[in-house]
């Protein structure tokens, strides 16, 4: 079994016309190590038998003999006890099917920006049952309007689960859209098989800013394929629309009348930020005055300041109320010191005069007291949430957010805090309450939990801590604006591009790339090099701004081009920034100067008003085509003045000319 980090389950509360759905969140995946055998996972409407638990959930569709989730043990990796989820449906006249499903974010709000990557073991049972596995938007699993992505396994008896897909045949595909409709591809073929009772690897890497997603597949261990052909757009559902945020996953048999299927899921491992440390702890533990540790690997723990009387209590973290008042304390979040934060707990109080919560606390003062740091406090009576920089409990610098409506504290809300660097942002709930820049302070500190007189109640905590640097190119262009990032030659990139003060870079396997700002100069094309320095954006693109860089060889491989059209290139959903690209067709326009021109390839797009399509920017004039001319084009994708546009390194060595054959 490869050990994983287990998340262990959070509150996430939705409304339901039949009931109200417990828990089911995930954010760092799960082995299903920490369940007995023999547990089920919950539903909606109906509670299967005990033993049961709401870490995920399976849609309202137990049914004993016919429909169910449960633990077992199925050997993996030289562990015949390794503990896995087994997914049953026994095909049946009704059209009901089995779900597994969870979120990996809390609900205020998902993820609408960056770039996650989800991985699981996955054993089909049986080559005649088909199932897919869909990655979500968050807020919803079931409804075709909320999918982000999916891969389907086909069925040798039969694949009408998978319309567009005529031939039964125990094959992988990926889903287009939501709804099969004239002139809409629904699911589509990947070319690959799958046989039962082998273990298999399936691996998403999805994009929120582009909307686009790559798909993997391969036995586990060894070398996984790409079932996708680069970056590929998100589903597009009934409303002709794709999802703009991620947030969870599903696995679903088909719901088709007398089809069903089974099959084993283990060590999903989900999509915390990419270089992030995710501390988490949902006080699942016995009652106790002593407050003990977070459930997370590293297992920090919990410190009451000097007044405090902080103790778990039916699972949660209880203060109780201070009648006669004595003043202010709380309970810290000891030996872990973060400086760029993305925090989220259900919190409540009553009695007193409010609660709140610090963070970037000076660990050297005394325990549990907030007044050496950030410090978010709502009063009691709902009128107010603040949040300030505090020194010896002397406010340095504040911010107010003044409700229409007094905010009821008596019943729990969901807060969610991101600092990152200068920028501090408070949701409430769906909505984001603060928005402050503030620089007092951007030193790492310590987290704490505190009231002032007032009862307070404390749930399902979680933390990522994004000051830990990304160590490859993927994980850098999703971490925060203004956080300092390194790429070391160890990491396999290369340069594909090579200009005046600035160049690129790209992994070997050409999934990511990026540019580098440098005053050192450029170094040259194929070398592989370190570079250290702050992440910054510009024009819609990011890049590293490095004092210096240094080359350690040349590579023992070239980056090829990925070949695009001119609509995936220019339109919605393409993520192919800073990637080598190659682009052909004819030269519809040239600038008056030569250092740039459009090439469209019979797409007829336009993404610059008058001029048919793709923008090449051609700064060199060594060679300068003209209107008419048919070329192709090798270069980095990169933002220009806002328009994404193809960028030469040498017109002479990357651009080939085709004169149009006279009549």
């Amino acid at each position: 079994m490869r050990l994983l980090a287990f998340v262990a389950v959070l509150a996430l509360v939705l409304s339901c016309s039949a009931a109200v759905l417990a828990a089911q969140y995930a954010p760092g995946g799960d082995d299903f190590e920490s369940y007995d055998v023999g547990t089920y996972f919950t539903t909606i409407t109906t509670s299967p038998p005990s033993p049961a638990s709401s870490v995920w959930g399976d849609s309202a569709t137990y049914a004993a003999g016919l429909r169910w989730n449960i633990v077992e043990t199925a050997a993996l990796d030289g562990n015949p006890n390794n503990k896995v989820v087994r997914i049953v449906d026994t095909p049946d006249s009704t059209t009901k099917n089995t779900h597994l499903r969870a979120d990996f974010f809390p609900s205020a709000p998902y993820m609408t920006s960056g770039t996650y990557t989800v991985t699981m073991d996955v054993m089909p049972l049986q080559t005649n049952g088909p199932f897919k596995i869909t990655m979500t938007r968050g807020a919803s699993w079931t409804n075709g309007t909320d999918w982000v992505c999916a891969i389907g396994f086909g069925s040798t008896g039969g694949n009408t689960f998978f319309p567009d897909i005529a031939s039964a045949g125990n094959r992988i595909f990926l889903q287009k859209v939501t709804v099969k409709t004239a002139g809409k591809v629904a699911w589509t073929e990947t070319g690959v098989t799958y046989d039962a009772n082998t273990w298999y690897t399936v691996k998403f890497v999805i994009s929120v800013d582009t909307k686009t997603y790559r798909a993997y597949f391969g036995p586990h261990g060894g070398t996984l394929s790409e079932l996708t052909s680069g970056p590929t757009a998100f589903i597009v559902n009934n409303t002709g629309v794709m999802v703009n945020s991620f947030g969870g996953m599903i696995v679903a048999t088909s719901n088709i009348a007398n089809e069903g299927a089974q099959l084993l899921l283990d060590n999903i491992v989900g999509p915390a930020p990419l270089g992030a440390r995710v501390v988490w702890d949902t006080f699942t533990r016995a009652d106790n005055w002593q407050l003990g540790t977070t459930e997370d690997g590293a297992h920090y723990g919990w410190g009451n300041g000097y007044n405090s009387v902080a103790s778990i209590t039916g699972n949660k973290m209880v203060f109780g109320l201070w009648d006669p008042p004595v003043g202010s304390d709380g309970a810290e979040l000891q030996g872990y010191a973060a400086s760029a934060v993305d925090m989220s707990a259900w919190v409540s109080s009553s009695g007193g005069d409010g609660a709140g919560i610090a963070y970037r606390k000076d660990s050297s003062k005394e325990l549990g007291n907030p007044g050496f740091g950030y410090r978010l406090f709502w009063r009691q009576d709902g009128t107010s949430v603040k949040l300030s920089y505090q020194s010896y409990g002397i406010d340095y610098a504040s911010t107010t957010y003044t409700p229409a409506t007094a905010i009821d504290w008596t019943v729990p809300h969901f807060i969610r805090i991101k600092a990152i660097g200068s920028s501090h942002q408070v949701w409430l709930d769906d909505q984001r309450i603060i928005d402050w820049n503030d620089s007092h302070s951007m030193a790492a500190g310590d987290i704490i939990f505190y009231r002032v007189n007032s009862a307070f109640t404390v749930d399902d905590f979680t933390v990522y801590d994004t000051s830990v640097s990304a160590t490859d190119i993927a994980g850098i262009k999703n971490v925060p604006v203004g956080v300092p990032v390194s790429l070391s030659s160890a990491t396999n990139t290369c340069v594909t591009a090579a200009f005046s003060g600035f160049f690129y870079l790209e992994d070997a396997n050409g999934i990511a790339g990026i540019k580098v700002v440098s005053p050192a100069g450029s170094p040259g094309i194929g070398d592989i090099v370190s570079v250290s320095g702050t992440l910054a954006e510009n024009d819609g693109e990011k890049y590293i701004n490095a004092p210096s860089f240094t080359v350690d060889g040349s590579a023992d491989f070239r980056c090829k081009p990925w070949a695009v059209t001119g609509r995936t290139h220019a339109g919605p959903g393409l993520s192919d920034m800073a990637l080598l690209m190659r682009i052909w067709g004819k030269v519809t326009w040239v600038s008056p100067d030569g250092s740039y021109f459009f090439v469209d390839d019979g797409s007829g797009v336009v993404y610059e008003a008058g001029k048919s399509g793709v923008k090449v920017i051609n700064a060199d004039l060594l060679v300068t085509p003209a209107v008419g001319d048919y070329v192709g084009c090798n270069g980095v994708a990169s933002m220009d003045n806002g328009v994404k546009a193809i960028r030469l390194p040498n017109s002479w060595l990357y651009m080939d000319i085709l004169k149009p054959v006279s009549p």
